[in-house]
């Protein structure tokens, strides 16, 4: 009997670490578009984690808010070492656009300069996400005009 639940702890314990490398995305694992790699070539240096939604890539970026001036939102993102990178603006975002900080939904309006917020940017395009569980609302970063919302 012993032995039987030995076995069975081992297989357990092998499915388990198996089932977690495999399916377990890391950010050095994410395949960008190229896309997003020519407009933010250090994408790799602030990614903080991966999420899967949908079987869609969005990898979390911890960014410092920096100003919204003309609906147009500037953000530092933070790097893997902790300091902050090059300064990214989007372009305009709606009056009622919403963010999280500390688990709790805020207007972006309302954000304080410095205040450090959780996004996710998805992997096939240069877009900003705030919310995951209301992933049908996403605003790419754009050069120039107004964001364009993807559905």
């Amino acid at each position: 009997m012993a032995t039987s639940s030995l076995l069975k702890s081992t297989l357990l314990g092998g499915m388990l670490l198996a089932s977690s490398s495999l399916w377990a995305v890391e950010c050095t694992e994410v395949v960008w578009h190229p896309s997003v790699l020519e407009r933010y070539p250090n994408i790799y240096n602030v990614c903080q984690g991966v999420v899967e939604q949908e079987g869609k890539y969005y990898v979390e970026v911890q960014a410092k808010f920096v100003s919204l001036r003309d609906k147009k939102a500037r953000l530092n993102f933070k790097t893997v070492d902790g300091t902050f990178d090059k300064t990214v603006e989007t372009k305009e975002l709606p009056a009622d656009f919403t963010v999280y900080i500390n688990g709790k939904k805020e207007l972006l309006r309302n954000v304080q300069r410095d205040t450090e917020l959780t996004i996710y940017v998805p992997s096939d395009r240069f877009a900003l996400v705030s919310d995951l569980a209301n992933i049908t609302v996403v605003y790419e970063f754009e050069e120039d005009g107004a964001s364009k919302k993807i559905n």
